[in-house]
């Protein structure tokens, strides 16, 4: 037994108690310790739409918005990248789509180079071959997952534009054209979906892209693309893209957006006039 004060009282208390107490405190300790450390590991998949390895051993992936841009950390790491790279070749080489699982060193910041430990590489897919598709839904599908959706809630918009992105997809003659004469005006591929450039929204929720009715008239395709989200549980119209097939290539003509009325082509032909 031990007599202990506590506050203006003093009474007997079981030295156990204290030695309980002291004990407490030691894990307490540690775990706080720990924490830091803990939370450096945290791991978080990123869904890669356009994927570089730069040929330095750094890793460089677009991702609806946000640049991302790490090495792998550990041996594990760098066999799991470079069954997917040439990573003994030392060259730049555009790559694929896939969601990487990461788990950064400290804390993570998008764009800032720096080391991860990749746990997980999946859905590789080559860029050159985009699309791996027959039909016209296949080809749409694959085009708004990759394009979309736009910016999720808290990523950061990257300084350099996205038209490397943009040069990696097939416009007819026209579209190209106009494109070509506003270099650089189309900095987000998801803007092309929501309402075209500078319509960018901010919803303060995740959304989800997907492709509705697709409809053929003569050798030309019409395809809604559908915003989803937790307040849209039935999708909202955001746009109809318009695409044919010309030999073995898809070529997409326009983006028309139906609520303003207006259109992609209309866009490009007012800045060009300007």
């Amino acid at each position: 037994m031990t007599r202990a004060k506590i506050g203006e009282f003093e009474g007997v208390v079981c030295s156990h108690v204290s030695v309980m107490r002291m004990k407490l405190f030691l894990v307490l300790t540690l775990f706080i310790a720990m924490a830091p450390a803990a939370s450096a590991e945290r791991c978080f998949t990123i869904r890669g739409r356009a994927v570089w390895y730069r040929g330095d051993g750094f890793f460089a992936i677009w991702h609806i918005g946000t640049h991302h841009e790490f090495y792998p950390r550990g041996d594990a790491s760098i066999d799991l990248l470079c069954k997917e790279f040439d990573c003994e070749s030392g060259q730049r080489q555009p790559a694929l789509f896939a969601d990487f699982t990461v788990c950064p060193m400290d804390k993570y910041v998008p764009g800032a180079a720096q080391a991860v430990t990749v746990t997980k590489v999946e859905h590789p897919r080559v860029v050159a071959d985009w699309p791996p598709a027959d039909t016209a839904k296949e080809y749409i599908e694959s085009f708004v997952e990759w394009c979309g959706p736009p910016r999720a809630p808290g990523e950061i918009t990257p300084k350099r534009n996205e038209t490397l992105r943009l040069a990696q997809w097939d416009q007819g003659q026209e579209l190209r054209n106009l494109i070509e004469r506003n270099p650089g005006i189309l900095t987000q591929c998801g803007d092309l979906l929501q309402g075209g450039p500078e319509k960018a929204r901010t919803t303060g929720v995740e959304e989800e892209f997907r492709v509705g009715e697709v409809t053929r008239r003569g050798g030309h395709y019409q395809a809604q693309v559908l915003c989803f989200d937790s307040q849209h549980a039935n999708g909202t119209l955001m746009s109809v893209v318009e695409f044919r097939k010309d030999a073995d290539r898809w070529l997409i003509d326009n983006f028309r957006y139906p609520s303003n009325g207006t259109d992609l082509l209309a866009i490009l032909k007012a800045k060009s006039s300007r």
